[in-house]
């Protein structure tokens, strides 16, 4: 009897191993993923990286503050790195899902120009996920910015659910995914 509950013990102990490194190789994948598409085609950093000067400040990371002063609205990068007090550091993993995708703060506020939300809504849910684990995967740095100001009404965004990725193995779709993940119709 001693010798069974050795084996189903060693058997549980191998197999929850097996699991967490399963785990673990996952969520390197999707951090991988998420450094991919933040650092190329996403490049949240474009415009959340905050700047001296107009000089980007890396070490900074996401805090944002960038400045769009565009008649009718003046637009300021948000802090999305997790402190808790001045970025998203206290928004779930859904609401920075829908915040995304969808352009809406956890608050139910809308989020305008120039975030890129006609075309981030678009992002798969996978794709999605390893956006979010790159942004959890950095540092929380302090840096309170002003609220945007728009002088009119933004639009209702639609929720977004289950975007599947689109096959790797059909180029032009994926191409065009990655395009206009990419918001490059924007310029």
């Amino acid at each position: 009897m001693f010798r069974i509950f050795k084996i189903k013990t060693l058997l549980l102990a191998t197999l929850s191993v097996a699991a967490v490194s399963a785990t673990a190789q996952d969520n390197k994948r999707l951090l991988e993923r998420g450094t991919y598409l933040m650092n190329g085609i996403v490049a949240c950093g474009n415009c959340h990286v905050q700047r001296e000067k107009g000089k980007p400040l890396p070490e900074r990371g996401l805090s944002g503050g960038m400045v769009f002063d565009e008649e009718p609205f003046r637009a300021v990068a948000p802090n999305i790195t997790n402190d808790a007090e001045t970025g998203v550091g206290k928004w779930t993993d859904a609401q920075l899902g829908k915040a995304i995708r969808e352009g809406v703060r956890p608050d139910g506020s809308h989020i305008g120009p120039p975030m890129p939300i006609e075309f981030l809504k678009e992002v798969s849910d996978a794709d999605l996920a390893a956006i979010i684990a790159y942004l959890r995967a950095q540092p929380a740095v302090k840096n309170a910015v002003p609220k945007s100001v728009y002088k009119f009404p933004l639009p209702p965004n639609h929720a977004v659910a289950n975007v599947p990725t689109p096959p790797r193995s059909d180029a032009v779709k994926y191409g065009g995914y990655l395009v206009a993940m990419g918001h490059c119709m924007d310029c």
